[in-house]
């Protein structure tokens, strides 16, 4: 009787062993290096993945990084560009100024011009719209010889279009254009002479 109880009561080591295939119906028994090489697989795919997240991810950042470094060179390029157009605020006024100043000169040699028979400043009056052209060398000019942009005006280039309105009571009165440039800026063109009450900073261009 004890002996059948030693013999039901032994451990069975051949049972407990997780390899053996009678103990796992379902599966086939694995080495322990295959257990250890599966196991090194799946921490390297793991790592794999990992490293590709982490791949994608510094592309995403060098990618958006490059993105937001060409928006701001172009916003920089845009500013300069601009910055480039704009006329300065001061330097401009002073143009128009220089430019209405001439003008005045033109109406006083006009006004004078009898005083001196040898150089006429306004076109005969017999007729409407006739035109008189005055360079700003014709006005001998001493003073505003030089634009505010720092460059001399080009005096031979520069004119004052004196143009004759016949009035109805058959008087006379004039209109004054002008061309104005330094070389760089100018007010009007040498085509369409900007007019008197047309003067202003806006009007400057290259």
């Amino acid at each position: 009787m004890s002996n059948n109880i030693k013999k039901n009561n032994r451990v069975d080591y051949n049972n407990r062993n997780p390899y053996n295939q009678s103990n796992n119906v379902n599966s086939n028994p694995i080495s322990y290096e295959q257990y250890y090489n599966n196991d090194y697989n799946q921490k390297e795919s793991d790592e794999k993945k990992e490293n590709k997240n982490f791949i994608n991810k510094k592309m995403i950042i060098i990618i958006g990084g490059s993105v937001l470094a060409l928006i701001i060179i172009i916003i920089v390029l845009i500013k300069i560009i601009q910055g480039t157009g704009r006329i300065d605020e001061t330097k401009g006024l002073a143009f128009v100024e220089n430019a209405k100043n001439y003008i005045e000169e033109a109406k006083q040699l006009g006004e004078n011009e009898n005083l001196d028979s040898t150089k006429k400043y306004r076109p005969d009056c017999s007729n409407d719209s006739q035109v008189m052209y005055i360079t700003l060398s014709d006005l001998n000019l001493k003073d505003n010889l030089e634009s505010p942009f720092g460059k001399k005006y080009q005096l031979a280039s520069s004119f004052i279009m004196v143009q004759s309105i016949v009035n109805n009571d058959k008087s006379c009165t004039y209109d004054y254009y002008i061309y104005l440039t330094d070389g760089t800026y100018s007010l009007g063109t040498v085509n369409s002479p900007l007019k008197e009450n047309q003067i202003a900073k806006d009007k400057i261009h290259k």
